[in-house]
C-alpha cells in the first residue's frame, strides 16, 4: 500500500509539472485551456475539499493527515502557482477566467507567496497591469487583485495597499480595521486619484487605462463581499458601526461604477 501511495504522489508530481510546463507565455489557446481544465479536474479529484462543488463520494474517502499533506505538496507547487498566475495575463478571456478558477482552489497563502513582501510584489505587478491601456492586461490586473483579496485579505486578514507606503497604510487602517473594507476603500481612493489627475492633465489618460482597470477590479471584487447578515446582527456578532461601515463602502463602490 505504501508503494502505491508513493507511485500516486510521483504521478501527481509528474502530471502537475507537465501541466505547468504547458502554460508558457505565448502558448496556444488550446494548449492553455486544456492544461488549466486538466489542473482543475486533478485538484477536484485529489483534493475534493478544495473543489467549488465537491463530489460527496470523494469527500467520503478516508485518508490520513500525512497522506493529504503529501498529496497537497505534490499538487500545490510554487512552479504551478507561477505558471497559472502568468496564464492570468493570457490574451484569451476564457483562459484568464480558467486560470482564476485554478488559483481559487489553491491554499492560502499561495506556495511561493508566503511573505508580506512577496504579496506586495504581486500586488504591485497587478497595479501596473491595471494601469495598462491594453484591455486584457487591465482585466488581468483586476483578477490578480481578486485573488489577493480572497486569499490574503479575507482568509488571512492581510492589511496592505500596493498604492501607498507602509507608514501611510498603518495610519489609514486605524480608521478601517476590517481587512476587506480597508482593501476596497484603498481601491476607491485610487479611482478618485486617477480621475482627479485626468481633470488636470487629460493627455495623461491616453498612456494608461484611465480608471477602466480599477473599475474592472471593483467589479471582480463585488461578488466576494460578504455583508453582515440579519442573524449576525441579532446575535450581536456584528455591531451597528460595522453595518454602517459596509453600507458606506458599498455606496461608494456603486457611486463610482
Amino acid at each position: 500500500r505504501v508503494r502505491i501511495v508513493r507511485e500516486g504522489e510521483d504521478f501527481l508530481c509528474w502530471l502537475v509539472g507537465n501541466i505547468s510546463s504547458s502554460l508558457f507565455p505565448g502558448s496556444s489557446y488550446e494548449r492553455g485551456i486544456m492544461a488549466l481544465e486538466l489542473l482543475v479536474t486533478v485538484i477536484d479529484v485529489w483534493q475534493p475539499r478544495a473543489a467549488m462543488h465537491p463530489d460527496p463520494a470523494l469527500l467520503g474517502l478516508t485518508v490520513t493527515e500525512e497522506q493529504e499533506s503529501r498529496i497537497a505538496s505534490s499538487l500545490f507547487t510554487e512552479e504551478a502557482v507561477n505558471a497559472v498566475i502568468n496564464a492570468v495575463v493570457n490574451s484569451f478571456d476564457h483562459v484568464r477566467k480558467q486560470a482564476l478558477e485554478v488559483l481559487l482552489r489553491f491554499p492560502a497563502p499561495l506556495p511561493g507567496l508566503e511573505t508580506e513582501e512577496e504579496v506586495k510584489k504581486l500586488a504591485s505587478w497587478a497595479q501596473s497591469l491595471i494601469a495598462s491601456p491594453r484591455a486584457r492586461e487591465s482585466d488581468a490586473g483586476g483578477l490578480i487583485l481578486k485573488v489577493i483579496h480572497l486569499k490574503y485579505v479575507k482568509q488571512l486578514g492581510w492589511l496592505g495597499d500596493p498604492w501607498r507606503s507602509s507608514e501611510e497604510v498603518n495610519e489609514a487602517r486605524k480608521q478601517y480595521p476590517h481587512p476587506s473594507v480597508f482593501f476596497i476603500h484603498e481601491l476607491l481612493l485610487e479611482v478618485d486619484r486617477v480621475i482627479s489627475a485626468a481633470r488636470t492633465s487629460f493627455e495623461s489618460t491616453f498612456s494608461s487605462s484611465f480608471a477602466q482597470g480599477l473599475l474592472l477590479a471593483l467589479r471582480h471584487l463585488l461578488p466576494d463581499i460578504e455583508l453582515p447578515s440579519a442573524i449576525s446582527i441579532e446575535r450581536g456578532d456584528t455591531s451597528a458601526e460595522q453595518v454602517e461601515e459596509w453600507r458606506r463602502i458599498l455606496q461608494e463602490m456603486l457611486h463610482r461604477m
